[in-house]
Order: C-alpha cells, then sequence, then structure tokens
C-alpha cells in the first residue's frame, strides 16, 4: 500500500537540513551516521540494529517515491516507529556526499557491541582481527566487509585508527559496518596478553567501557588464545593447518599501510604468517592481504 506524505522540504536553509549537515561534520565524535544509496540502505533495514532505539530517520527525494524499492523500505521503516522526511531534488544534491545523489539516505544512532569479558574472548574457535592504525577509509571499509563475509567475530581497532563509522568507511564495506562487533580505541597490546594469559591487570582494558570483569576463574579452566600477525616474513600462510584454529581463540594482527605493525605488537605475537608472492612483488595491499588472509584462515 503506497505511502503519502504532505509536507517536503524544499528549502536549503531548513533547520533540519543545517542541523544534519552540522551533525555529519563531527564525525569520528558524532554518535550518529549517516548511510548513502539504496544499497546501504537496505542492508541497514535487513539488519537487526534498526528499531525504536536506533531513532532512524530515512530521508527520500520526492521523485522516488513511488518505486517499489522505497516502498518496500518505507514500510519496513515504518513498522520500528522510524521517521520519514521527503526532500527536493536540490535538498538531495546538498546532502550527498557523492558526485551522483541517489535520493536515499538514513539517518540512524550508532549501534553499539555487546560488552565482552576474558571468559567470552577465549572460547574455542572464536577468531578476532586487531587492526593496528589502518588510516585509509576505503582500506578499512575493505577489510571490514571480508571480516563480514568470513566469519570474524570481533574486530579491534587501535586508538590512532580511523573511524568504523566514518562515511567512507561505510560505502567502502557497504554497510557491513552495521553487522559486525566492532571495539575501538582498544590498547592492543594489553588485548594481546590477557588473551594470552599473560597480564590481568592491564588497566587500559579494565577501564575500557567495552570489557567487563569476568567472574573469579581457575586459570587452567582458560585457554590461552593464539595470536598471530600478518608479516612480509614468517610461515607461509598457504601450508598452514587451519584444524588448529579451532582449538583455541585466535587474534590475527594486521598493521599500518605504510609502516606494518609496531615492533612491541610483532613480538607479542606468537606466530608470524606470509603471504607467498610468486611474482615476486614486494608487498600487497594492507585490504588485499587481509582478505587473503581471512579466506585461507576461514574460508
Amino acid at each position: 500500500m503506497p505511502f503519502f506524505f504532505m509536507d517536503i522540504i524544499r528549502s536549503r536553509q531548513n533547520p533540519r537540513i543545517k542541523a544534519l549537515r552540522k551533525e555529519r561534520r563531527l564525525k569520528k565524535s558524532s554518535q550518529r551516521i549517516f548511510l548513502e544509496g539504496p544499497r546501504q540502505v537496505d542492508v541497514a533495514v535487513s539488519s537487526s540494529i534498526i528499531g525504536p532505539e536506533s531513532r532512524a530517520v530515512l530521508y527520500v527525494e520526492e521523485g522516488l517515491l513511488d518505486s517499489d524499492f522505497v516502498q518496500k523500505i518505507l514500510a519496513a521503516l515504518v513498522a520500528v516507529a522510524a521517521e520519514v522526511i521527503i526532500i527536493s531534488e536540490e535538498v538531495s544534491e546538498l546532502i550527498a556526499s557523492t558526485s551522483s545523489p541517489q535520493g536515499l539516505y538514513l539517518e540512524l544512532q550508532r549501534p553499539s557491541s555487546p560488552k565482552l569479558s576474558l571468559s567470552s574472548l577465549l572460547r574455542p574457535g572464536r577468531f578476532y582481527l586487531g587492526l593496528d592504525r589502518i588510516q585509509d577509509p576505503g582500506n578499512l571499509g575493505t577489510i571490514l566487509r571480508s571480516a563480514k563475509a568470513f566469519g570474524v567475530d570481533a574486530v579491534f581497532l587501535s586508538e590512532q585508527s580511523c573511524s568504523c563509522f566514518d562515511e567512507k568507511v561505510l560505502r567502502a564495506s557497504i554497510a557491513a559496518v552495521l553487522n559486525l562487533n566492532l571495539y575501538e580505541n582498544t590498547d592492543l597490546e594489553c588485548l594481546v596478553k590477557q588473551m594470552r594469559l599473560e597480564d590481568q591487570d592491564c588497566d587500559s582494558l579494565r577501564n575500557n567501557p567495552n570489557f567487563v570483569e569476568s567472574p573469579a576463574l581457575k586459570q587452567d579452566s582458560l585457554i590461552p588464545a593464539t595470536v598471530f600477525a600478518l608479516d612480509l616474513v614468517g610461515s607461509n600462510l598457504r601450508t598452514f593447518n587451519r584444524d588448529l584454529i579451532n582449538q583455541q581463540a585466535n587474534l590475527l594482527l594486521i598493521g599500518s599501510e605504510g609502516q606494518g605493525l609496531t615492533p612491541k605488537l610483532k613480538q607479542l605475537a606468537e606466530r608470524s604468517l606470509r603471504i607467498e608472492m610468486p611474482g615476486g612483488f614486494e608487498s600487497l595491499n594492507v585490504a588485499v592481504a587481509t582478505s587473503i588472509a581471512l579466506f585461507a584462515l576461514r574460508g
């Protein structure tokens, strides 16, 4: 059944549009995220994060209202008490971040991931990514898209990494960000030590709101995680025995685009893995390398 809306925002100076643009400029500090285009919006609407608590607002260009796809999106969002705002083509061009506006935009509350405890982290078979200083939004988005595709249980990002909710990251990941457990501003050195049961008194994790204290556990009731570093040297990824992954939790560390992992993180990793390159090229793009590693370990 078609939906009918009376008011259409046509002015570029409308207070609602000005407030939206101001919120988007906050970027990393904003608690709202902005999705653009049918593909991203469809992924979001199909996910479990859309509900009254997400305070979703859909902006639709008036010329798209008769589309069957838009009518389906409207029905799904109205059912969860989302707000729908109709905009003119001129306003659509103003709020679009690309040169070819697609006329469909979704603003919603940034999703939060479940709190973690050491006992939940160390369940056998769990697989995690630790991203150290990944600063290019396109690379990060591609990595997160691959993480979702290969069933990564959670992704931990260092403080120096760009935000998972940057609009360029959302676009590159095709909104896969919305269906992943993400933990930004993580002290990766501390995380590695805790997952290897080498340091249970790490303040930077204990004070992190994403982590909760585990109930008192006997040390021998937990199995230390295996920590891998993806590097230019190390064991050949192609010949790695994947059966080992099911015996304990696993953390794969990925370093920044230009510098790789910090020397300390390399030292903390108990095993380095390399991608064999018969063509003799020096290195791969970090997103490509991560995707290959995830396919080799999880595919």
